[in-house]
């Protein structure tokens, strides 16, 4: 499925991790930020609430896609984004 942002999201057949499509921003944020991110989520393994990024792929076509943890591997019936945000809506 895709939010609103247009990103593409999709669960591993097992519900233990998420693809996710990145944008050019995404992308190029966390090349800025990995670093950072990766002291952190050690640091911190057993109390950081953060997700743990796997991997980031950009494929030879342009696409650009997110692995991580699904920290929540449960189906549910319906998806809601809870952003609490009216604006655009």
């Amino acid at each position: 499925g895709a939010g609103k942002s247009g990103a593409d999201f999709i669960r591993s057949p097992d519900g233990k991790y998420l693809l996710k499509t990145m944008s050019r921003r995404d992308f190029n944020s966390m090349k800025t930020t990995s670093s950072a991110y990766h002291k952190h989520v050690i640091r911190f393994a057993s109390t950081t609430m953060l997700v743990r990024v796997y991997a980031v792929i950009h494929f030879i076509n342009g696409k650009k896609w997110m692995v991580m943890n699904n920290w929540l591997p449960i189906d549910f019936g319906r998806i809601y984004d809870l952003k609490g945000s009216l604006s655009g809506r």
